[in-house]
């Protein structure tokens, strides 16, 4: 079962329940008071309701609605007839299912496909080269070379990334990473956005700390890893005083939730940033919004800055291999402490594909519409 079953069509359907379950409640109770009942405005909702349910079309479509949830609507809409149709319905039992109506609909329009501005994007690896050593972008056309890891911490492999396996059981569609092995994409601005968002799918064989997924200039620029328990995670850098790299001001947060995501299992994984707003997705849903006024989130502000020079950006890796080759992980960690404490250099275990960034913090619509879109479900 995926992640999307687990929480974003749980969560929907138990809004669903709840609804249904108010109108259930009032459908049940009986005012003999005898006053007059005005069901005007539920008959022109029901109206707008069954118009709204019959033109929907579920699919993979800019405009369609995602899978699963017609099936909610319609029930919503049996139960509010019900209290319509019954002639001991008070006028509060027919305020309560307008309500309850208005709301089943408000939630059914969200789960719409919507589109994403094509130029909001800055870089897209899709990986659907299926064999060879180099990956190229379809946006931006930055072209990233298949590296195996570092020789100071795995010096009998010697292995690049190989091909497997996508999302879908398409052979060869997607990058398999392990011993340190990863893609150095060379030096460029444009991955170097002051708001962003990262949308990738993973994969992961194990878990520990330090399981880099996406790293531009490490601790001196952002990273989104799987920190300790699997739990998407990112650093971002938004201060820091020219020529003083220890008065740096991080962001440094989780999605904020007891476990982490199931291995051996594909997820759609999403972050976003921009100035006061940090959010973290999980197979489409939202599960967690950092802000200003979150108290353990005080550096949820600013833009996204970079220190130093342009570094390579790296999937699968913390740090390329001109650092790890030279450098050992303690005292003396290229930037300081950087992933001293964990003993290991580090780097994700596990398949990726679809790497996604974006110049901009996209919609929770947005976001879960490019779930809904690439969802092994929907093809």
């Amino acid at each position: 079962m995926t992640m999307k079953k687990q929480i974003s069509k749980i969560l929907f359907f138990l809004f669903a329940v709840s609804i249904i379950a108010g109108i259930s409640i009032y459908s049940c109770k009986k005012d003999n008071s005898g006053p007059s009942v005005n069901k005007t405005a539920l008959e022109d909702s029901l109206t707008v309701a069954n118009t709204l349910y019959s033109g929907a079309t579920e699919g993979v479509a800019l405009g369609d609605f995602q899978y699963g949830t017609k099936v909610v609507l319609d029930t919503v809409i049996a139960q509010v007839t019900r209290v319509y149709n019954n002639t001991s319905s008070t006028q509060a039992q027919i305020n309560a299912a307008l309500a309850n109506l208005e709301a089943g609909m408000t939630a059914f329009r969200s789960k719409t496909i919507v589109p994403v501005d094509q130029a909001d994007l800055i870089a897209q690896w899709t990986f659907s080269e299926g064999t060879g050593t180099t990956v190229k972008d379809s946006k931006s056309q930055l072209v990233g070379t298949l590296v195996a890891g570092s020789s100071s911490f795995y010096p009998n492999t010697g292995a690049l990334p190989t091909w497997t396996a996508d999302r879908y059981g398409h052979p060869n569609q997607a990058l398999h990473f392990g011993n340190g092995s990863h893609v150095e994409v060379p030096p460029s601005a444009l991955l170097e956005p002051t708001s962003i968002t990262i949308s990738l799918w993973v994969n992961a064989d194990s878990v520990y700390c330090n399981a880099y997924m996406i790293s531009q200039n490490w601790w001196w620029g952002y990273k989104f890893q799987l920190q300790c328990q699997a739990k998407p995670f990112m650093t971002w850098v938004s201060a820091f005083t020219p020529g003083d790299t220890s008065n740096i001001v991080y962001s440094n947060l989780d999605y904020n939730q007891q476990t982490g995501i199931s291995i051996n299992t594909w997820h759609h994984l999403a972050v976003t940033y921009t100035s006061g707003t940090e959010v973290f997705y999980v197979d489409g849903a939202a599960i967690y919004t950092w802000t200003a006024n979150n108290t353990a989130a005080t550096n949820v502000t600013g833009s996204m800055t970079y220190i130093g020079a342009e570094q390579p950006f790296l999937i699968g890796a913390g740090y390329p291999n001109a650092y790890t080759n030279a450098k050992s992980f303690g005292t003396n960690a290229p930037l300081g402490d950087g992933p001293g404490g964990w003993g290991i250099a580090p780097h994700f275990i596990g398949s990726m594909d679809e790497i996604r960034i974006y110049k901009v913090a996209l919609s929770a619509a947005q976001i879960s519409s490019i779930y809904a879109l690439e969802a092994p479900a929907a093809k």
